[in-house]
């Protein structure tokens, strides 16, 4: 009982941060909106889903992409581009994480321009894509960019991180290859989990 009080304790105070820092973030998003309204590049959309049981809250912003990515896709800004291109994350570009591919309508508050291509995460609870390569994934684990391109993975160094998990990495039985470095093939575990972005 000892135990599992103060890890719904931590748990508890992990979710009162995000909430703070979710509200810090909708302020920044109001200003941001008010000087970008003015030259009518922005349109602000209000969306809260509710599932019974479930309370699921993020608060996005628009980015462009050269590519089609999928809701869960861990992304980067790319630092070669000033404009707002961010670029699927891995351990190459990880200190400039930026947050979650979301789709809109999981989104509670999302700020959008007619240039965006894709919607991202980056504060409040949604589900990332992640594999076992740094390890089993469970509750309270920070995720971090993994050397699969969009993938998370548990961090086990001092890196830079796009949040913490809510509970263990659920795989059910996908994998990939990938190349270790050695320059042979190893097979992973590939599954969502869900982070309070940070």
């Amino acid at each position: 009982k000892h135990n599992c009080y103060n890890f719904t304790n931590i748990r508890k105070n992990a979710i009162e941060v995000s909430l703070i820092n979710l509200q810090m973030n909708i302020a920044n998003i109001f200003n941001r909106l008010s000087k970008v309204a003015a030259f009518g590049l922005a349109t602000l959309m209000l969306m809260v889903a509710i599932t019974p049981g479930v309370v699921a809250a993020a608060i996005s912003q628009g980015y462009r992409s050269n590519e089609p990515l999928t809701a869960g896709t861990l992304v980067s800004a790319d630092k070669n581009d000033q404009s707002g291109l961010v670029i699927p994350a891995n351990i190459d570009n990880a200190d400039n994480l930026m947050g979650v591919v979301v789709s809109e309508q999981d989104a509670t508050l999302s700020v959008t321009n007619p240039l965006d291509s894709l919607q991202v995460a980056t504060n409040g609870s949604t589900q990332a894509l992640v594999t076992d390569i740094g390890g089993e994934i469970k509750a309270g684990d920070s995720i971090t960019a993994s050397p699969v391109s969009g993938i998370g993975m548990k961090a086990t160094e001092n890196v830079k991180i796009v949040g913490v998990a809510q509970a263990d990495a659920k795989f059910n039985g996908k994998t990939t290859k990938v190349k270790n470095k050695s320059g042979g093939e190893e097979t992973i575990k590939v599954g969502t989990v869900p982070v309070i972005i940070q």
